[in-house]
């Protein structure tokens, strides 16, 4: 994964990577990269679900625009780019298919648009997305699982919809899950 953003064809990002209540080597993973860009933040409570991370790590953020990768996923090294030049013709978020592969080796597609408009019965995985930072703090970012009763990231984008921002689906796969 942390290989996987240092590859991009884009090279002005950073990455924080926040652990949640981590009691692993992570902090040493990282460390180790010796890239400046590269940051990790250890929470000193389990939070139990991506929410809680996922807020730590736009409020440390300093980026106009905020990007999300789950710790099991990998960009494709475009992926940045094709997010970040979708994102100039005024879009609020962007978005991408990703290409799942199943634990039996058989590979679906998570997140195809049935058209260009976002489709809000379309669950698209977080680390697709390219987020103006002015819409998660207007959107008062990731609720917990417990005040939406569904995935975080499924309620931040039929959130995102509701309040009619411009949601950009790019038919393009640019993550691995």
């Amino acid at each position: 994964t942390l290989r996987s953003v240092r590859r991009s064809t884009f090279a002005d990002w950073e990455h924080l990577v926040i652990g949640d209540a981590c009691t692993d080597d992570t902090a040493l993973v990282v460390a180790g990269l010796g890239d400046a860009r590269v940051r990790f933040h250890n929470l000193a409570d389990n939070f139990g679900e991506q929410s809680g991370p996922n807020n730590a790590g736009f409020a440390l953020s300093r980026g106009s625009y905020i990007a999300y990768l789950n710790h099991d996923d990998l960009w494709f090294p475009d992926h940045l780019e094709t997010v970040l030049a979708a994102m100039r013709d005024g879009a609020d978020l962007v978005c991408t298919p990703v290409l799942a592969v199943e634990p039996d080796g058989r590979h679906r597609l998570l997140g195809a648009p049935r058209g260009e408009p976002y489709d809000p019965t379309v669950a698209v995985p977080a680390s697709s997305w390219l987020v103006r930072r002015e819409v998660l703090a207007e959107l008062g970012g990731w609720r917990p699982y417990h005040r939406c009763y569904t995935y975080p990231s499924h309620d931040f984008l039929w959130r995102t919809w509701r309040a009619g921002k411009r949601i950009r689906v790019v038919r393009r796969v640019t993550v691995l899950a």
